[in-house]
């Protein structure tokens, strides 16, 4: 036997750690990322001055939990089902937790019942992925 196959055979199983070792680097973690969360609104606006005093204080309300608008009022419309969309707003949470956080926040209260007042409709938190 060739000396240079046998040198080869035995380095192998070194060569196999190191090329594992630096695929595992490119592997997914299995360590659990927060997931991201939306607060997806639906509003029918029934004072428009009073909701637009809402909208002047929210989004300072947001920041302290990561919040952002994804969606703000643009144009929406139903494509299946008997959804009647509005006033559509969607904000992005970094997680679920925050995001409850943010609605249940002492900064975000007096501006939700503000809301409530100057406006109905159905607001949900969802975990996204």
């Amino acid at each position: 036997m060739d000396m240079r196959y046998r040198d080869y055979r035995r380095l192998r199983p070194a060569a196999v750690k190191i090329r594992f070792a630096a695929l595992k680097s490119h592997l997914p973690s299995t360590r659990k990322l927060p997931m991201p969360a939306y607060i997806v609104a639906n509003v029918d606006v029934t004072d428009p001055e009073a909701y637009a005093d809402y909208r002047k204080g929210v989004a300072a309300s947001l920041e302290p939990y990561g919040g952002r608008f994804l969606a703000r009022g643009g144009r929406a419309e139903a494509l299946e089902g008997s959804y009647a969309a509005k006033r559509v707003v969607i904000i992005a949470f970094p997680d679920y937790d925050r995001a409850k956080a943010w609605w249940d926040s002492p900064g975000y209260r007096d501006l939700r019942d503000l809301r409530q007042r100057a406006s109905r409709g159905d607001l949900l938190v969802v975990e996204g992925v």
